[in-house]
């Protein structure tokens, strides 16, 4: 029998979890699984009882939420320093990370997916060696969108309410000049968005191609949008991120174990959705195969 937490954020997203939460305890005892259940009332409450399992008390910690949830679970578990796997059952508005990992949107399918599935590494990010992330880390003009798109919104368009959005905040850019050190080379420029990921889906509307992102090898997608100057860069801009066109030469594209990220002005950033405040230097860390997650 395995012991398992599930730790649930009723609010998450369009609050699937409550139609699906009987369905979901059911499967899980019915697979064997001695289930505690742990609600979540606020921010900061998913890291506290993550961080308070142990491996002679627990052997899995189930996470019902979005991203944002999944994320204070890493954080939680990264704190104890334990290696109990995780497992994802996704709630949220857009769920980028279970896209990224092929983890269902459905939570009961998603349930049904941890009980057949097994658990193996993946990489997480270290971020100004203080905050872990589970898939990006990002600022500027779409990272605003996840939080100035309204909640009915989201839940009624799901990811088309990200896209809309976000083209609508092209119109209010502030650009940041940043310095980019990465892989012996230093690259400066004017941007209006960069990202730091490990993800097929980029800030909730750009979407790579599954074979340009490996989660597991140790390195960061790093995306920067260029400040458009013209009508014509602004276009081009606009279809490079629709259309995940890497080549671009509104954007600047790499590959990175590591990256140091400076600028002019203080940053404010968003980890897996949430915000937080940086410095004017701040460096990314991938903590290579650090996490284990069901799947």
């Amino acid at each position: 029998m395995k012991r398992a937490t599930l730790i649930i954020n009723p609010v998450a997203g369009k609050m699937q979890v409550k139609g699906a939460f009987f369905e979901i305890v059911s499967k899980l005892c019915e697979a064997g699984y001695d289930l505690k259940v742990k609600m979540t009332r606020g921010k900061g409450d998913a890291i506290e009882i993550a961080a308070s399992q142990r491996p002679s008390e627990c052997d899995v910690v189930l996470c019902a939420g979005g991203d944002g949830t999944l994320n204070e679970v890493i954080c939680g578990i990264m704190r104890s320093g334990s290696e109990i796997p995780i497992g994802y059952i996704p709630c949220g508005s857009t769920n980028d990370f279970a896209q990224s990992m092929g983890i269902s949107t459905s939570p009961v399918v998603a349930c049904e997916q941890i009980i057949k599935g097994e658990a193996k590494p993946f990489d997480i990010g270290l971020f100004d060696k203080k905050r872990n992330f589970s898939y990006i880390a990002s600022f500027g003009a779409f990272t605003e969108t996840s939080y100035n798109t309204p909640q009915q919104m989201k839940n009624a368009l799901g990811h088309f309410a990200y896209v809309l959005e976000s083209i609508k905040s092209l119109g209010n850019i502030k650009p940041y000049t940043v310095t980019t050190v990465a892989n012996g080379k230093v690259v400066s420029g004017e941007y209006i968005f960069g990202a730091v990921a490990n993800s097929t889906s980029i800030a909730g509307i750009l979407k790579l191609k599954a074979d340009e992102v490996d989660m597991n090898d140790g390195k960061f997608e790093v995306i920067l949008a260029k400040n458009p100057k013209t009508a014509q860069d602004l276009n081009e801009l606009i279809g490079a991120v629709i259309t995940a066109n890497l080549t671009s030469p509104m954007l600047t594209y790499f590959k990175a174990s590591s990256v140091e990220i400076r600028s002019d002005d203080r940053i404010t950033w968003t980890l897996d959705g949430e915000q937080t405040e940086g410095g004017a230097r701040i460096f990314v860390e991938n903590l290579h195969n650090r996490i284990k997650l069901i799947r």
